[in-house]
């Protein structure tokens, strides 16, 4: 799991956490990951 300390800096928004959110979301569905192919 990365590291999202940073989304507490003071510049970010809820709305950057939120879309940060939906990103790993999307992400997680639609970039499968192949540990055998490095």
């Amino acid at each position: 799991m990365p590291d999202r300390s940073f989304l507490s800096w003071p510049f970010f928004e809820d709305r950057h956490r939120k879309w940060a959110e939906q990103l790993d979301v999307w992400c997680a569905k639609n970039l499968p990951v192949s540990h055998h192919d490095v």
